[in-house]
């Protein structure tokens, strides 16, 4: 199967294709299928995925993407559960109402390619299911993160500081050295966020949030009337 920049393919079957290095830029993909396809090392910049498919829960099969180039790709409504996106250059990528339980996002890179001493971030995440999702040594301060499920997610050495997580589900999640400074947690759902282990500096919460701080601390509210 020859695919190619710039094209534009619905409803193709590339389940299980080894497109490793392939160079599909700018390419749109509709209703498509991809579930154990090997997309490895592949560049995919400014590519447009809409109701494709990249898992198959039948026979537990998920898409690699491992080392791909990402950067201004977006994907709409896509199921992405279990997907091997380790390492990939992911700069501007955007993912929209999808299915992405169990992606592995570990040293993802989510930055500007220039030399910078402060990276510039950019990636949107919109009300994804992103639960047991791992984001190990990732960067996405400044992202937008807004409406998604990140229940038990993995979140060890991830940058979140003034990340947009409103409305987001972020029960059970652990990893150390997490950052939320600045992040903006508002409607957000957490249970285990301890203020004794993480930067909670600058965030903003709305004001009933506060007490789900406070049971990390053994500290239990009371009405004044009590």
């Amino acid at each position: 199967m020859q695919l190619e920049k710039d094209g534009t393919y619905q409803d193709l079957d590339c389940s299980a294709l080894d497109l490793a290095g392939a160079e599909l830029d700018g390419a749109t993909f509709t209703n498509c299928r991809f579930a154990g396809s090997r997309l490895r090392g592949a560049s995919l910049r400014d590519c447009r995925f809409e109701r494709c498919t990249f898992f198959d829960s039948e026979h537990d099969q998920a898409a690699e993407f491992a080392y791909a180039d990402l950067a201004g790709a977006m994907f709409t409504a896509c199921d992405l559960s279990m997907a091997n996106m380790t390492q990939i250059l992911a700069y501007d990528v955007q993912f929209e109402r999808c299915q992405m339980q169990g992606v592995e996002l570990t040293g993802a890179d989510f930055s500007m390619p220039i030399a910078s001493r402060t990276p510039m971030i950019s990636a949107r995440f919109d009300g994804c299911n992103m639960s047991y999702a791992d984001l190990s040594n990732t960067n996405l301060s400044g992202a937008v993160l807004s409406g998604c499920r990140l229940i038990e997610g993995l979140l060890s050495n991830c940058d979140l500081s003034n990340t947009d997580l409103r409305h987001s589900d972020l029960s059970n999640i652990s990893g150390q050295a997490l950052c939320l400074s600045g992040a903006d947690l508002r409607g957000a759902t957490f249970n285990n966020l301890d203020p004794r282990q993480l930067d909670l500096s600058g965030t903003r919460m709305l004001a009933e949030q506060v007490g789900y701080l406070l049971g990390p601390l053994g500290i239990e509210l009371e009405d004044s009337d009590a």
